[in-house]
C-alpha cells in the first residue's frame, strides 16, 4: 500500500495529458442525450447515498454501491467538449484515482459503461490517452463497440502493453449484510477510510459543479466526510489525517497553507453539522476560508453544494433552506452522493 501510495504522489507532480481545455461545456439530461447509452444512463432511477442512510447503515458498502453510478452519471452528463474540460483539470495522479476507484468499486459486479461513454465522446487519439490509466484492452473494447470508427486511430497511438487496474479484494468472505434500500443481500466489505474517502473525492472531482476544482472537491470531501452520521466509527482524527493525505497527493501547495489545521476544520464542521442551518452554515463558510477557492465558493454557495452537502452554508448566506438549484434555474440539479 506505501509503495503504491508513494508511485501516485509521484505521477501526481508530472504533466498531465494532453485533453483539449478551451471547449466550452454543455450538460446531456436523459431527455437532450444523444445516443441510447447516455439515455439509458441517465433514465435510471438513482438514489443519492445521503438520501439511503439511516442509524447503523453500512455507509461503506453503500458507497462502493453507487460510486460506479456516480461516475457514469456526472459523465454521462457531459458532451465532448464537456469531457475534455473536465479531464484536462486531471493530474496524472487524478487520472489513475479515477481509473482505480471506479475498476475496485465496480469490482466485477456488472459491466461498466464509463469507458463507452468516454469513446463515444472523445476522438481516437484522446482515448489512447486513457489507455495507460483504464489499460489498453477495456479501452480497445469499448472504442469497439461504442465507436468503431475511432478505433483505427486509437490503435496508432495507444501501447497494447499498458494494463488494466485490478479491483482488490476487499469482500469480507463471511459476514452478509442487507442495504437500506434495494432489499437484496451482497457481501459487505471491511471499512476502509482511505479507500472511502478517496471515492468521495472521485465523486465531487468529476461531478458537474465540483469538478471545477481540486480544492472544492477537497473541501466538499471534508464536509462530507465530517458528517458524524457517516464517519462516527472512524473518529475526527482519522478523517483528518485521511484529508491531510489526499491534501498531501492533490493539492500540496493547500496541505502546506492548512497544514495541523485541517483537525480544527474538521472538528468544528462535526460539532456544529448536527445544530441549525444557520450555524452549520456559519462554520462551513468559515472552513471554506481555508481551501482558497477563490471564485468557486461562490458558485458553491449559489447552488447549495453538490449533492446538497453545503445546503446549510447556502443557507446561512441568504438561500433557501433547500440549498439547491430549482430546475428552471441555470445551475445543473446533480443528484449524486
Amino acid at each position: 500500500m506505501t509503495d503504491r501510495r508513494g508511485a501516485v504522489i509521484a505521477i501526481a507532480g508530472m504533466t498531465a495529458p494532453a485533453f483539449l481545455t478551451s471547449a466550452r461545456a454543455a450538460t446531456y439530461t436523459a431527455g437532450t442525450a444523444p445516443d441510447r447509452l447516455t439515455r439509458a444512463i441517465l433514465g435510471e432511477r438513482f438514489t443519492p447515498v445521503h438520501k439511503r442512510l439511516v442509524p447503523g447503515a453500512d455507509f461503506a458498502a453503500i458507497l462502493r454501491e453507487a460510486i460506479p453510478t456516480v461516475i457514469e452519471r456526472n459523465f454521462a452528463r457531459l458532451d465532448s467538449a464537456g469531457v475534455a474540460v473536465l479531464l484536462g483539470g486531471f493530474s496524472r495522479g487524478e487520472l489513475h484515482l479515477l481509473a482505480n476507484t471506479y475498476a475496485n468499486a465496480l469490482g466485477g459486479s456488472r459491466p461498466g459503461r464509463l469507458l463507452d461513454v468516454l469513446a463515444m465522446r472523445m476522438g481516437g487519439k484522446e482515448l489512447a490517452q486513457l489507455s495507460p490509466f483504464f489499460g489498453f484492452s477495456p479501452v480497445y473494447e469499448a472504442s469497439w463497440r461504442s465507436a468503431p470508427e475511432k478505433t483505427q486511430e486509437f490503435l496508432e497511438h495507444a501501447n497494447p502493453n499498458d494494463v488494466a487496474p485490478v479491483p482488490e479484494a476487499v469482500y469480507s468472505p463471511i459476514k452478509n449484510v442487507r442495504y437500506v434500500t434495494g432489499g437484496r443481500f451482497i457481501k459487505t466489505f471491511t471499512p476502509n477510510l482511505d479507500m472511502t474517502l478517496r471515492q468521495i473525492y472521485t465523486g465531487f472531482r468529476t461531478s458537474v459543479v465540483g469538478g471545477l476544482s481540486v480544492k472544492a472537491a477537497l473541501y466538499e470531501t471534508t464536509v462530507y466526510a465530517s458528517k458524524p452520521l457517516q464517519f462516527a466509527f472512524y473518529g475526527g482524527l482519522a478523517v483528518g489525517t485521511g484529508i491531510s493525505m489526499l491534501m498531501q497527493e492533490f493539492a500540496p501547495s493547500l496541505h502546506t497553507s492548512i497544514g495541523a489545521g485541517i483537525y480544527t476544520i474538521v472538528e468544528t464542521l462535526t460539532n456544529t453539522s448536527t445544530y441549525s442551518n444557520l450555524i452549520a452554515g456559519a462554520a462551513q463558510a468559515e472552513c471554506a476560508t481555508y481551501f482558497s477557492m477563490g471564485s468557486v465558493a461562490t458558485t458553491i454557495a449559489e447552488t447549495g453544494g453538490d449533492y446538497g452537502v453545503c445546503s446549510a452554508w447556502y443557507f446561512s448566506l441568504g438561500g433557501g433552506s433547500g440549498g439547491s438549484c430549482s430546475r428552471s434555474g441555470t445551475c445543473p440539479v446533480v443528484d449524486g452522493l
